[in-house]
Formats: structure tokens, sequence, C-alpha cells
């Protein structure tokens, strides 16, 4: 009777190891396709298509191949595989968070127009409070429907309208495919749409930095809680660290002098750290990563614009790569309600973002008709980043489903805009600066988008 048992056992972990094989192998298969077709010259010509390039340029397309390895999909890699590897995916966080932070330079600010700053203020307020709003009901429709014990506090519901409210300020900077004009009000608004979108990154991360600090995990329940104690406590060493990781940054910076090997070896180093010190404290490494990347960038240096160079380099791998585990760790699951949430939100976003781009900048002459005042519309590509950071943080089941609706806002956010421009006839697609003002803000907000 053991043999028997022991031999059924020994089937059974065969089985198991060949089915673990078999997902290795397929896993392997379906990557390489991926890379041929990428790699492919029909894939070369296709990016001229625009609803193409924009499915390649927005991450969609590594979206879609993440969901297809993940458990939504083939189920190559499991959840509970990758969130083990959290701290992992907190240090490329991170290197998000600190790209961002390094653009946040004084003398960059300066050079920016009153109106530019008056358009990001206006931004942040309306997407934060309406769309905040509609996350708070939401998640208080999905507790109410599911009734899980336990989650009836106000903690539960903070997250959902954060991440919701966060993810809407902000806009893709991307104006290439917008078909604007060479005219100089279509390079003026070519600038606003550029700037905006990157003060909307930095404004994003603070907000969702600042506003999280508060939710804890009780350690004798394991609920939810607001801890407004421990998130002065959490704000303070945040800083406290960020200032002192920036000064030892800076150092390190001058120390490296202009070798690669060692820029990043201090890269990786400022990197983990941060993500490290993010774990501990149950806080965004995406905002402590920003302090650093803001306090090492107000400091100066020559070797500041060869680091920026040299970390750019990366950054399209980086968010490949975000874009890919956002996808394995989407939830389809979302019922009618998320759905209707997504929907939701891109509709919004198609009244409201055209009407704060105008009242933002109304002292400008307005172009009738330009496509750049419907490029607000399109999702930001740092509200990904925001979800996959909050489903890394505390991966429950509503997280997950947080960042399926966010990624599927963003994607019609995406089409929408496309859909209303099909009709308009063909231009440039770059916009020329047209004074030295524009100029110096185009190259600011340029700086910003990275």
């Amino acid at each position: 009777m053991s043999r028997c048992a022991g031999s059924c056992a020994r089937i059974d972990s065969l089985e198991f190891n060949m089915g673990q094989t078999e997902r290795f192998f397929l896993t392997i298969l379906v990557l390489a396709i991926l890379a041929l077709v990428a790699s492919s010259p029909m894939t070369y010509r296709l990016r001229r298509s625009r609803m193409f390039g924009m499915l390649l340029s927005g991450g969609w397309l590594a979206i879609a191949a993440g969901a297809l390895l993940g458990e939504s999909g083939l189920g190559a890699l499991e959840r509970e595989t990758l969130l083990r590897s959290s701290p992992l995916i907190m240090i490329c966080l991170g290197w998000i968070g600190l790209m961002v932070g390094l653009q946040a330079r004084r003398e960059l600010f300066a050079t920016l127009p009153r109106a530019l700053w008056r358009l990001a203020t206006i931004d942040v307020l309306v997407s934060a409070v309406v769309f905040g709003f509609l996350g708070w009901v939401a998640a208080a429709l999905w507790i109410s429907s599911v009734g899980a014990p336990g989650t009836e506090g106000a903690a539960w519901r903070v997250m959902p309208a954060l991440i919701i409210g966060a993810a809407a300020i902000g806009w893709t900077m991307e104006t290439r495919s917008m078909r604007i004009s060479r005219s100089l009000d279509s390079a003026r608004l070519a600038v606003f749409v550029r700037g905006g979108g990157a003060l909307g990154a930095i404004a994003a991360i603070t907000l969702f930095g600042l506003i999280s600090k508060p939710v804890a995990r009780d350690p004798a329940s394991g609920q939810l809680v607001l801890d407004w104690f421990g998130a002065g406590a959490k704000l303070a060493m945040s800083l406290a660290m960020a200032v002192t990781l920036g000064i030892l940054g800076r150092y390190a910076l001058r120390l490296a002098g202009r070798s690669r090997a060692e820029l990043l070896a201090v890269f990786l180093g400022l990197v983990a750290l941060v993500a490290g010190i993010a774990a501990d404290l149950a806080t965004s490494a995406l905002f402590t990563a920003m302090l650093a990347g803001v306090v090492i960038a107000n400091l100066g240096g020559p070797a500041l614009r060869m680091f920026e160079r040299f970390i750019l380099r990366a950054e399209h791998v980086m968010a490949v790569l975000l874009a890919m585990l956002a996808g394995m760790l989407i939830d389809p699951a979302i019922g009618i309600w998320g759905l209707g949430l997504a929907m939701s939100i891109a509709i919004l976003r198609l009244i409201l973002k055209p009407w704060i781009f105008r009242v933002g900048i109304r002292p400008l002459s307005e172009p009738v008709g330009s496509p750049l005042f419907i490029a607000p519309v399109r999702q930001a590509p740092m509200a990904m980043a925001l979800g996959l950071g909050l489903v890394i943080s505390d991966p429950t089941p509503l997280h997950q489903k947080m960042l399926t609706v966010v990624l599927l806002a963003g994607l019609t956010s995406e089409v929408l805009p496309l859909l209303l421009t099909l009709s308009k006839s063909s231009g440039v697609t770059d916009a020329p600066s047209g004074s030295q003002d524009v100029a110096s803000a185009q190259s600011g907000a340029g700086e910003g988008s990275s």
C-alpha cells in the first residue's frame, strides 16, 4: 500500500514537473516569436501607421504580451511568482522615479511660462477631485457587492480613489501623431502639451506618495487602517533618506567621473537603496526615488548631464519591461462595474481635458480645429507605473482590478483622440519652435518627458 502511494506521489510530481517544463518552454517560444515579429521588416513598415504607432509607443503591445504570458493568458508565469520578486520590480519603479526627479531642476522650472504652471495646477485640482471621487464610489460599490468582512473602513476606499485620481493627472506628451501644422500657434500648443504632461507626472507621483502614507496594515487584524502618526513618521523618514541618498549620490557621481562602469554602479546602487528603503517603510518607491533625484539634480555638477544621458539609454527597455509586468499582474475579471468605471474615466477625460487645456492657456491665440486640443485626452504613461506600484505594495484583488481598470481606461483614451483626428488633413508631425521663449520651454518640456 505504501509503495503504491509512493508511486502515485512520484507520478504526480513528475506530471507537475512536466507541466512546469512545458510552461517554461512555451514562455521561451512565445518570447522568441514576439521578438521575431517585433524586429521584422513588416513591423517597421507598420510603424508608419498611426494606430500601430500608438499601440507601440504607448506600451500596449507589451502589455498584451504580458497578459498573454500571465495567469490571464497561457499561465506561463503565475502572479505569486511575480509578487515574490517584488523587490526587483520596486527597483524598476525606483528607476522611473529617479529619472523623473532628475528633471526637476530650479533653472528649468524658471524658464517655464506662467500659463503652463496655471494649466498644471488646474489639471491637478480638477483631476484629483473629480476622478478621485469616481474611484471612491467605484470602490464602495465593489466592496458592497463582494461583502468581504473587514473591508467596511474608509482605508479600503482611499487607495482606489487615490490611484484613479493620480492616474488621471497629466497626459501623454507625444505630439508626433497629432498631425499638427507648421504655424507658430501650433508650436506653442505643442510646448504646453509636453510641458503640462511633464509637470503632471511629477504631480501624480507626489500626490500618490503623500496620500498613500496614512494607509497601513494593522499587524493584529491584517486589515487596512488609517495611521496618521505613522504617516508623518514615514514622510519624515522618506525626506531624510532622500536628502541623504541625494547627497551621497552627487558625491558618488563626482567620483565616478566619465567612467560608464562606475556610473552604472552608482545608479544601480542608488536605485537599489531607494527601493529597499521604500519597501522597509511600506511607501512608494516612485516617490522616494523622485525625491532623491530632485536633490541630485539641484546640487548640480558637470557629471549630472552625462549621468542623465547614460540612464536615459535604458528608458525604452525599462518601459517595455514594466508594461509586460503590468500585463502579467492584471485581473481581467473586473465585471460590469470595472468596465463601466474604465469607460467613465475615458469619457470624462474626453470632456474635461480639452476644457482644462483651453482654460489653462486662454491668453494664447487658439488655432481653430487644432488636434492638439484633444491631445490631453490621452492618459499619461505614468498611470501604468502608479498602478503597478499599488499592486506590488499591497497585492489585494481590489488593487489588481484597479490596475486593470487604469490600463483599460488608458487604452480607450488613446483610441478616442485617434478616431477624432482621422478626418483631419495630414500635416507635419513635428512642430518647430517659433521663438526663443518657445524653444526654451520646449527644451524643458522635452527633458521632463523622459
